[in-house]
């Protein structure tokens, strides 16, 4: 077709005229391979079609500081808890086989934890994937810095949650060259409780190694804790020094071997 109330192909002035108005839009834009799409009178934001590839988003200043920003806004005016206020999905809606081929198999999304008010803006950031459904949450980073991983919303109640519904749930830490290493720190000034490392059954703890700052050279102390009904007792402890005691077995029995020369045989 022809394309009416146009002077020619140009405005007549930066900024002076629109494609299209809000009751006259156009319905489809063509543009070849490598075509690109400029922004701001200096254009220094472009798209550019990369052939057979994608889209790029580019800010083109060179200066210090001039990232490329990309915001996902909504206009919700009331945003209540769980509202989406952005999100990122992925889909291959072509796929042949269909049915859960077709669904979407991954997403990122940001949505409210509560109502939003003058003095609260708190949101998550979740991760989604899908197995053989619509994605799901698999890992969730909540406004206080909590993150969880196969558990989400409220029951994350930990700096990091990881929870799997499996028989087993295992974290692997791997080096190719050099040391695979945790470090707990407690940064303690005085003698005191540097961090524990708890085995649990659910909400009850079993075994407990605790670790302890002794002395003012900053020396340390581990003990091994063991429970009871509920009571915890030092099973083993070591000191600074390197000595190792039992309180819960001051004493032991052995017994010599025919080959000790200097222990009789069967002799406490």
């Amino acid at each position: 077709g022809t394309a009416t109330g146009f002077g020619s192909s140009d405005p007549s002035s930066a900024d002076g005229d629109t494609l299209g108005t809000a009751s006259a839009e156009w319905s489809d834009l063509y543009l070849a391979d490598g075509g690109v799409i400029y922004f701001g009178n200096d254009q220094e934001v472009k798209v550019t079609h990369v052939a057979d590839t994608g889209l790029t988003l580019k800010h083109t200043a060179t200066a210090d500081d001039k990232p490329i920003v990309l915001t996902l806004q909504t206009g919700e005016t009331d945003m209540a808890a769980d509202d989406i206020i952005g999100a990122i999905q992925f889909q291959a809606p072509d796929e042949g086989t269909g049915t859960d081929a077709v669904l979407v198999s991954g997403a990122i999304k940001a949505y409210a934890e509560g109502d939003h008010s003058s003095s609260s803006n708190a949101t998550s950031l979740a991760f989604y994937t899908g197995a053989s459904e619509v994605a799901t949450e698999k890992m969730t980073i909540k406004s206080d810095g909590k993150v969880g991983i196969g558990v989400t919303g409220s029951s994350i109640d930990e700096l990091l949650h990881i929870f799997s519904s499996t028989n087993d749930s295992r974290i692997k830490m791997e080096c190719s060259g050099g040391n695979a290493m945790i470090d707990i720190v407690g940064n303690r000034t005085s003698d005191a409780d540097i961090g524990h490392l708890r085995f649990r059954n659910g909400a009850n703890s079993l075994v407990v190694f605790r670790a302890e700052r002794s002395g003012a050279d900053n020396s340390g102390l581990l003990q091994i804790q063991t429970v009871n009904s509920g009571s915890a007792a030092v099973a083993m402890a070591f000191s600074k020094d390197g000595e190792v005691t039992k309180p819960l077995q001051p004493a032991f029995h052995a017994n010599g071997s025919s080959t000790q020369s200097n222990i009789a045989v069967n002799t406490a």
